[in-house]
């Protein structure tokens, strides 16, 4: 696949993310008029990451925060999507802890030292299911609870080895243009916020499609020849309104969350 045909599908998929994140508003400022009370959260503007094109397995990377509210709205989502697509989707968790979330930076810590112990998804749970309890005494009392060994959990966690890994993850996430969790990246388009399962299975349909032709068409003759090919994009739903969209962000001035925000937890003032 030549260069131009990589930027024609990045620009395509763009598009279609842009499409799919307004119809969503659209839905839902509709069910705001007629009564049905869903919550207002305005996404940040979708952006492009640097051009990406897989022939594999779906890439979903997810730069997120323990203590973020919005965060844990969408482990839900992401269930849902580890259960229908499967080994098509490859989902990747990166630390991007805020700094007004005082203890967010060091339960990403806790987090890496149970990877170590092949346990890191039980413990992420469990993180997001008691986010307003993450002191240091909650986190090793977690490591107990999701059956790790906590002598050498607690050795992980005091010495802060961890530390460099949670750093990296925040350096790169804002390399990207991350300024708020949770934000994802499919396959290179930046999703801001705990969108709806439907934007994300829409989005990831259209990526399998993307990944089925580049195989289907590799033998292709003119396409070997060429190196050129159609790439066909399905035309979005208009999906039903979330529960809660939103994001949390942090990298300006004054950190606030409320109504003047959108719904969800930015930069004020």
């Amino acid at each position: 696949m030549d260069e131009k045909t990589k930027q024609n599908i990045v620009l395509l998929m763009g598009a279609v993310v842009t499409i799919l994140i307004g119809s969503v508003l659209l839905s839902k400022a509709n069910a705001l008029s007629t009564g049905q009370g869903y919550e207002t959260i305005t996404p940040q503007a979708v952006q492009n990451m640097p051009d990406y094109v897989s022939d594999d397995a779906v890439k979903i990377i997810e730069y997120s925060d323990f203590q973020c509210p919005y965060c844990a709205r969408a482990v839900p989502i992401i269930d849902q999507i580890k259960d229908k697509y499967g080994s098509k989707v490859d989902i990747q968790f990166k630390h991007y802890p805020l700094d007004f979330h005082q203890n967010a930076a060091k339960a990403a810590e806790a987090a890496e030292c149970a990877r170590d112990q092949d346990k890191f998804w039980e413990y992420h749970d469990i993180l997001f299911a008691n986010q307003a309890s993450l002191s240091v005494g909650n986190l090793k009392q977690y490591a107990r609870q999701a059956g790790l060994d906590t002598k050498t959990f607690n050795g992980c966690l005091d010495s802060g080895e961890k530390k460099p890994i949670v750093d990296a993850d925040t350096r790169e996430g804002a390399s990207l243009g991350v300024r708020g969790t949770p934000t994802f990246y499919i396959n290179g388009q930046q999703i801001v916020g705990a969108q709806p399962f439907e934007v994300f299975s829409q989005i990831i349909d259209t990526m399998i499609e993307v990944n089925q032709d580049n195989e289907d068409e590799s033998a292709d003759p003119v396409v070997q020849k060429t190196g050129i090919k159609e790439v066909k994009a399905r035309a979005p739903a208009d999906p039903k309104p979330g529960s809660g969209s939103g994001s949390c962000g942090g990298a300006c001035g004054s950190p606030s969350c409320g109504a003047a925000s959108g719904g969800s937890c930015g930069c004020g003032g």
